[in-house]
């Protein structure tokens, strides 16, 4: 039985007549207890084929989440996975599934991206993979905020296109800027529910701290009063389409900073970690600051005008004797005022604001650009502090190469504002935490004065810079501390450091930070004891994240980083980007999976239609779009004139109109069809590849040949920026196009 296969952006997306695969449920479980929580998160894979398959799943998890635990339940067997250094597991993986073996991969590819695999699932089997969990929760003004991703968005791929097949099976193509963007860019369901069976709860424990406010500002959910706990639990029929997020303020043992002590299982060492909360601000200094503002086609709708609104809310608390700058993102770099740091004056905030007003959403994402931009600035003395805002959905795969570049930026902090339903918040917290900043996340219109607030206050200088802890009756290990940077704390703002300690669990810490003024504040912190295993699980994940960012910065020797990575991961049996972790079922042999499913997932809510796979704007590619959307996730039709980014369901500009316009181009002129096949599957795959024949067809002029290429680019960087940039070309070489042949 073949499986159908959705187009236009859904490629990968198979329905048969026995259901969707590969995903059939997902289930996730949370107990929080103060600022961590503990979660489980099971998926539920099903072959409904007539043939063993192999079904994978590139989903998303929270950035700082340590994952300690794998099991995989393989026909009627539960197996405990092993977390091996990653080049260890693809073999014992791929061994066990080539010997007819039943296995299943785990592997993290981003901060936050993962991917799960199943092997030879048998038809009518099911498979279950249970990943555990620990998660540190962020703590502001009292309120704590528990977040679960549920779907991973469309992320833009710069760079020039690697030759050779890709890394993973994903839409994207792997790229310099990306190397493997092909593993983090699942097929995009076009339309409709994806079908998966989504349940949640979270159960939020009491303990001497109860949590009152309680909100869900994405979701339905109801809410279970029990002796100690209260449990939040998602309301049936709810689709994975946006982040779940529940948000509580605590009672009766917030205020004040804490100190856990928790010793390990075995051994004479320990984890220590500080929730610490500064004391009252000194006055501001003068401020120079610059905007970084993504416009980008996925910023298109609620976004960007939540987006304008919060900079324009922004250039309102600005002083007399601040100074800043503003960059409008896309494919290029744009600026109401000279590019270089201007007075904070009514005229120049004025020509910012009519600016912004002004700004529409295009193009790609290249955000490494505007951080070059802004690393480059001439930046003042240490009289005044410096900080960017860079407010975007984070949706790029080149996360290694931004988090080069924001090494450059020495002295200056990066306060993010990432704005979307499904945001990429694990790059926006790398970047942040490189610099000593600091982020928020805006989900909707209605968060964004809040969040603004927050913004205002993290953009003035913190209260404590340079933040150091020291023992005191307490031997703290040299070098463990984990984030490794000194750090800065904010008003109102927990500042959460961990590190390991020898001997005794009691003793104190003394906090040291430098205020604006200069001064030193120094204060003694009294450990108490803790006997949660998490703690250990949660310093490993800040220790291996930092590793994971000096690897990616090229600081030092990646052979030794690498080492070092593997070493923590498996010492403290915490999943990172260099182990997975790998179960094999050998207690039987069954028939080996050569089709391989990977699972589509649904466009994230609250993107505009533009920058969602399965728009068409303007001419053919509008009467395409309305002719071929038959049913949800399944496209019908003529699939000659699309682009190869629709194919790959990522977000859409211009340019993609300008290589359905060469191709309608190439017909006119030849007389022949530029991609054709024998199904439409072969057209989709020779416009996904986008492979121009090498000798031009006798009917198309030679004049042509160079328009003709740029136009059909495979990359949208290297294409004309619009029609009308084609047009022009066309215009020059004032040749008349010979009709079609009929």
């Amino acid at each position: 039985m073949e499986p159908e296969i959705a187009a236009a952006g859904s490629v990968g997306c198979i329905e048969t007549p026995r259901g969707r695969l590969p995903l059939a449920a997902v289930s996730v479980t949370a107990d929080v207890w103060g600022p961590s929580a503990k979660v489980i998160v099971r998926q539920t894979f099903v072959n409904a084929f007539d043939q063993p398959v192999e079904a994978s799943y590139i989903f998303a998890l929270p950035d700082r989440a340590a994952v300690q635990k794998c099991t995989a339940t393989l026909g009627e067997r539960v197996i405990e996975a092993l977390l091996f250094e990653r080049g260890e597991a693809r073999k014992k993986y791929a061994d066990a599934v080539e010997a007819g073996h039943r296995a299943t991969l785990v592997e993290e590819d981003r901060p936050g991206c993962f991917t799960s695999t199943v092997g030879n699932l048998q038809p009518g089997e099911h498979a279950i993979i249970a990943l555990s969990y620990s998660v540190e929760l962020p703590i502001t003004d009292g309120e704590v905020t528990f977040r679960f991703p549920l779907v991973l968005a469309p992320r833009f791929t710069p760079g020039v296109p690697l030759p050779g097949p890709s890394v993973g099976a994903g839409t994207a193509s792997d790229t310099s800027a990306s190397p493997d963007a092909s593993r983090v860019s699942p097929p995009v369901l076009v339309g409709g529910a994806s079908g998966v069976q989504l349940s949640l709860s979270v159960r939020v424990h009491h303990a001497g701290v109860t949590p009152e406010s309680l909100r869900t500002p994405l979701h339905t959910v109801t809410t279970l009063t029990e002796p100690r706990a209260t449990v939040v639990q998602l309301a049936p029929g709810e689709r994975m389409d946006r982040d779940f997020i529940l948000r509580y303020r605590l009672f009766g043992g917030a205020g004040r900073s804490q100190l856990f002590l928790a010793r390990d299982g075995v051994g004479e060492e320990g984890t220590w970690q500080l929730c610490f909360l500064p004391p009252a601000p000194a006055a501001p200094r003068p401020l120079d600051l610059v905007f970084l503002l993504d416009r980008s086609g996925s910023m298109e709708g609620w976004k960007l005008e939540t987006a304008r609104a919060a900079l324009s809310k922004m250039l309102g608390t600005l002083r007399p004797e601040d100074r800043f700058a503003l960059f409008a993102f896309d494919n290029a770099l744009t600026s109401p005022l000279p590019s270089t740091l201007s007075a904070a004056s009514a005229a120049n905030c004025g020509l910012a604001t009519t600016f912004l007003a002004q700004l529409t959403a295009q193009g790609g994402t290249e955000l490494a650009r505007a951080l070059e931009k802004a690393a480059s600035m001439s930046w003042s003395g240490p009289e005044r502090d410096k900080v960017v805002v860079l407010i975007t959905d984070g949706q790029v795969t080149n996360e290694d190469e931004l988090v080069r570049i924001t090494t450059k930026l020495q002295g200056v902090r990066l306060c993010a504002v990432g704005i979307d339903q499904a945001v990429n918040d694990g790059l926006l917290r790398r970047l942040a935490e490189l610099t000593g900043g600091s982020v928020e996340l805006v989900e909707s219109a209605a968060r964004l004065t809040e969040a603004m607030e927050r913004v205002a206050q993290t953009a003035r200088p913190p209260v404590l810079a340079d933040v150091s802890v020291s023992g005191e009756g307490l031997e703290l290990m040299p070098g463990q501390t984990a984030p490794p940077r000194a750090q800065s704390a904010y008003q109102s703002d927990t500042l959460v450091l961990r590190g390991r300690f020898r001997g005794p669990a009691s003793g104190s810490v003394i906090v040291s930070g430098r205020r604006t003024d200069g001064s030193i504040h120094r204060e003694a912190i009294e450990g108490v004891g803790a006997e949660s295993d998490a703690l250990a699980a949660l310093w490993a994940r800040a220790s291996l994240r930092a590793l994971e960012d000096r690897y990616a910065a090229g600081l030092g020797s990646k052979n030794e980083l690498r080492k070092e990575l593997v070493s923590t991961s498996l010492r403290f049996g915490v999943l990172c980007r260099f182990t997975a972790f790998c179960a094999v079922d050998r207690d039987s042999k069954v028939a080996s999976s050569e089709h391989r499913v990977l699972q589509p997932v649904e466009p994230p809510r609250g993107w505009a239609e533009a920058a969602t796979p399965g728009r068409y704007s303007g001419g053919r590619q509008a009467a395409a779009g309305r002719a071929m959307k038959t049913q949800a996730g399944i496209l019908k039709g003529k699939f000659a004139f699309m682009s190869p980014e629709q194919i790959r369901g990522l977000p859409l500009d211009p340019r993609s109109e300008v290589f359905v316009l060469g191709s309608i181009l190439w017909e006119a002129l030849s007389g022949e069809r530029l991609f054709s096949g024998d199904s439409d599957f072969t057209i989709l795959e020779a416009i996904r590849t986008a492979k121009v024949p090498d000798v031009m067809p006798p009917g198309i002029p030679p004049a042509f040949e160079g328009v003709l290429r740029r136009a059909l680019a495979k990359d949208p960087a290297h294409r004309y920026a619009n029609g009308g940039e084609l047009a022009d070309a066309l215009e020059v070489l004032r040749v008349d196009c010979p009709p079609a042949p009929s």
